[in-house]
Parts: C-alpha cells; sequence; structure tokens
C-alpha cells in the first residue's frame, strides 16, 4: 500500500537531564543535561508510523531553512519516505522542544508560524500531491492548525483525491469541520470535539456531537479517542461502536494520534471493516503510549500485541459466557 499524507510537519526535540538543585537567580530548577534528541513529529511522525507499518508513504509538508528543517528532511530519507517538502525560508520548521527532568515534563518552548500558506505555495504543494495521487491507495491529511491545511488547499485536494476514489483520512485540529467535507474518515480527540461543537461532551452526548460533526463533514465514520476510556467509532444511521482502552501502563501519550490515524488509514486500506480497523487502531495506540516520547509502531510488534488482545479478549469472553470481544 502507497499513501500520500499532507499537513504540518514537526520536529519533536528532547532536552533530557537531572534536577541538580534551585537555581540561585530565580526560583527554578536547575536542570544538568545529559541527552539532547530529536524524532519527527505531527505529519512526518504519521509518515514515519505508516512506513514503520509497511506502507509506502509520500510526505508533502512545508519546513524552514533551519537546522530542525535539515534533521526533517535528512531523517524522512534514512526511513525511506518520499519527502515532497516545501521549503519557506520566512518561516520557521515547526518545533517543539521538551525540557525533561528524566520522565517528568518541565516545560515545552513551541517555535512556529501559524500564519496561512501563500497562494504561490498552495498551488507548488497542489502540483506535488497532484504528480503522486495516481500512485497511492490513500490520503491522509495531519492537521496540527500550522497553517498548511488551509481550505485553499484541502479544497482542491479533495475533489481531485475523491475524482480518483482515494479514501481520505484526516486528523483535524480546525474548529469548523466543513473546513473537511469529503473527507472519509476523521479521528479527533475528545478535546477536538468539544472545540468543534463548542461544547464539553460527556459519555451520554458525545453520539450527538458525533452525529452533528458527521453531518458537518460528510464524512463516513469518526473515530473519536478518549484517551484512557479507549475510542468510539460512529457512523450515520449506525448504532456507535466503542472499544475499552487496552493500555495498561500509560509513559506518554505524545504523538498517539498519529499512530491510531496512522494504524486505522492502513487497516481500512487494507481491507478491514472500520470496525476492525479501529480496532487494530486502539491496539496500536496502546503500544505507543507505552512508549517515552513521540513514537512510531512497527508491524511486528503490532501483529504481537493484537496476538495478545484477541487472547485476552477470547479468556474475558470464556468467563463471562458471552460473545463479546474484538473483531479482531
Amino acid at each position: 500500500m502507497t499513501f500520500l499524507v499532507v499537513g504540518d510537519v514537526i520536529c519533536d526535540t528532547y532536552v533530557v537531564g537531572d534536577v541538580s538543585g534551585i537555581s540561585p537567580e530565580a526560583p527554578v530548577p536547575v536542570l544538568a543535561s545529559v541527552d539532547e534528541r530529536r524524532c519527527l513529529g505531527g505529519a512526518a511522525n504519521v509518515a514515519a508510523n505508516l512506513r514503520a507499518l509497511g506502507c509506502e508513504v509520500c510526505l508533502v509538508g512545508v519546513v524552514g531553512d533551519d537546522v530542525a528543517g535539515r534533521y526533517v528532511r535528512e531523517r524522512l530519507r534514512v526511513q525511506g519516505i518520499a519527502e515532497l517538502l516545501l521549503r519557506d525560508a520566512g518561516r520557521p520548521t515547526t518545533e517543539k522542544t521538551r525540557i525533561m527532568a528524566r520522565h517528568q515534563q518541565v516545560v515545552r518552548l513551541d517555535r512556529e508560524s501559524r500564519r496561512p500558506m501563500p497562494a504561490e505555495l498552495i498551488a507548488q504543494a497542489l502540483a506535488r500531491t497532484n504528480s503522486v495521487l495516481p500512485e497511492v491507495d490513500g490520503l491522509i491529511c495531519s492537521d496540527y492548525d500550522k497553517g498548511v491545511c488551509t481550505p485553499g488547499l484541502l479544497d482542491p485536494l479533495f475533489e481531485r483525491a475523491k475524482a480518483a476514489a482515494l479514501p481520505i483520512f484526516v486528523d483535524p485540529k480546525a474548529r469548523d469541520f466543513a473546513r473537511y467535507r469529503g473527507a472519509t474518515v476523521l479521528t479527533p480527540n475528545l478535546a477536538e470535539v468539544g472545540h468543534a461543537t463548542r461544547d464539553r461532551p460527556e459519555p451520554e452526548s458525545l453520539a450527538s456531537a458525533a452525529e452533528r460533526l458527521l453531518r458537518r463533514s460528510e464524512a463516513q465514520a469518526l473515530l473519536v479517542t478518549r484517551g484512557e476510556a479507549g475510542m468510539s467509532l460512529f457512523r450515520p444511521a449506525e448504532v456507535p461502536h466503542h472499544l475499552p482502552a487496552h493500555a495498561r501502563d500509560v509513559v506518554d501519550v505524545t504523538g498517539a494520534g498519529d499512530t491510531v490515524i496512522a494504524a486505522f488509514a492502513a487497516a481500512a486500506v487494507g481491507g478491514l471493516s472500520y470496525a476492525e480497523a479501529a480496532w487494530l487502531a486502539n491496539v496500536a495506540a496502546s503500544i505507543a503510549v507505552g512508549k517515552a516520547g513521540t513514537a512510531v509502531v512497527c508491524r511486528d510488534e503490532l501483529e504481537a500485541q493484537a496476538q495478545v488482545a484477541r487472547t485476552d479478549a477470547a479468556e474475558r469472553r470464556a468467563s463471562a459466557g458471552d460473545g463479546s470481544g474484538s473483531p479482531g
């Protein structure tokens, strides 16, 4: 399978150290840095997760003419991801720097620009997507609200993808889900659902909120990630499908949404039903949140964990004496 990923490319940087005391200059801890590392984030992390699952990937986004941008390009090359990135010298590569006292995040520094891409860059991005659309099996839009996923880009891109009968998967950040009209599946988290509906959805009102967003976006399905409560799959005129969380030890939720959309899209394009794809994405998320920092889930560990989850579900069914469990 081959995917085109379009969206906000991020460089995630981690500075990890030990707290050696309190600064005499201000009441803040002094961190003796022992390690600094970078990894792919945002749309680049979606691409990395797809690649780890065995997919071929083309990535379209924007980076600046800076150290973070050069790291992203090189890392994509090493991972075998076809990068069709645009370079904008007038904006920095989006970089999130997390200062960590071992496993505890002390502060996060964001270097970014959220201004929408100018018309000339949109035209270049569309030209690059057009060059690969005939060769891909699905389109993923990773919107982190950093100025790439504007209507000027998404409207013609979605129109061309639909004309090619390609499924479109979107991880949304915009408040107005009408921006994603024409998408096949949306994968918001609970906070993003609340942001889009201007409400705080409770378990009993989530189905109503999902129904409104499905109408607004005209999507076939909405997969809502709910943290420790698991996931819920909503489809028009169908009973919601709820999945409990598989994760036992949550270390870091950073980038888990990237893993979810990558695993769901790969499973759905690979022929699984939406319910089966959601179950597999739920398993993938349980692996991702058990790792420190932005992480990818490879195919072998997903298959192994899926087998464990199936065995656990079978044992629960046997104990309960009913037919509930995973669709996998």
